[in-house]
């Protein structure tokens, strides 16, 4: 375990510490996990967005400044690889625009997951992604586990989208669980791809899942908040013995911020589908229409798939 302290150096955020007497600065990832000292405990966190100015989970990242922390020893001239969990969807091809950029398309490969989602279409994507990025691509069918389920992401529920934002659906209902919620979906999935992961490389891997804020902010999903993805993160390295590191570099942004990432790294958004519905044209009703459109707007740039006019939404 190594052990420094926090600073925050030429605008990254590191650990500096010692190496046989030499000052050693560490940078931090986002998504990575460390534990600080305050208030004589140790607190575990994890490292927020690339986006922004760096924080670490709720705390005030002033208050953390010059505070012991603990981390993993970081893992010296050993070759890693990326594994990216990819949808189709605007988000985790981001991610996987990321995972390329970091790594090159040779050390990364993406994994879809086909839970018997209404909207399959998004598998396609995600197989034209990978064919754009030059990544392997691999798919599992798991819709038998969720074959009992109501969900109105399902195929086989008979529960309809709501066209609406998912504070105005929990405004609606006045509950915190909306219908498009699939039973641990994320979950499952980064059970899937850690497992698949430590099989099908014997390097390091970092595990990328492209949850945002957006959808845990108001408790919609779960499974996409800064508590269930450091959960997550540490049952993956305990059951992988340190191998496999999840990395969610977007659990603190929000949608603006993931797509002026993409930009920036000329992600193909133009073969993203981000729609709840099965359609040939995105419905543009539903909360993640809503979401994405509003998105590259703030972005000031046309979605290809989208326009926003005067705050409707506009197929194309």
């Amino acid at each position: 375990m190594l052990q420094g302290t926090l600073f925050w150096l030429e605008d990254q955020i590191v650990v500096k510490h010692f190496d046989k007497g030499d000052v050693v600065y560490e940078k931090l990832q986002p998504g990575q996990i460390i534990e600080v000292l305050q208030n004589d405990s140790w607190h575990k966190v994890i490292i927020g967005s690339i986006t922004e100015e760096p924080f670490i989970a709720d705390w005030n990242y002033g208050d953390c400044v010059g505070c012991d922390v603990r981390m993993e020893e970081p893992k010296k001239n050993q070759p890693m690889k990326a594994v990216v969990l990819s949808s189709g969807g605007l988000d985790s091809a981001t991610c996987l625009g990321i995972a390329v950029d970091k790594y090159g398309s040779d050390n990364v490969a993406a994994i879809s997951v086909f839970y018997g989602q209404r909207h399959a279409r998004e598998l396609d994507c995600a197989r034209n992604i990978a064919r754009y990025y030059g990544v392997s691509h691999y798919e599992f069918d798991v819709a038998q586990v969720m074959k009992f389920s109501d969900s109105a992401l399902l195929s086989n529920s008979k529960i309809s989208v709501v066209k609406n934002t998912y504070a105005g659906q929990m405004k609606d209902t006045g509950t915190n669980k909306i219908d498009t919620y699939v039973p641990f979906r994320n979950g499952l999935m980064l059970s899937i791809a850690a497992s698949f992961a430590d099989s099908l490389y014997k390097d390091d891997i970092e595990l990328f899942i492209g949850v945002h804020k957006d959808d845990a902010i108001v408790s919609a999903y779960a499974d996409c908040s800064d508590s269930f993805i450091e959960a997550m993160a540490s049952a993956i390295s305990i059951g992988t013995y340190g191998k496999i590191r999840l990395t969610a570099p977007f659990v603190r942004s929000n949608k603006t911020e993931i797509v002026r990432v993409g930009l920036d790294l000329h992600v193909p958004y133009h073969l993203t589908w981000s729609c709840y519905e099965s359609g040939e044209k995105p419905c543009g009703k539903c909360a993640t229409c809503i979401d994405r459109a509003k998105a590259f707007a703030n972005n000031h740039t046309e979605d290809p798939i989208l326009l926003i006019n005067d705050d409707y939404i506009i197929r194309k």
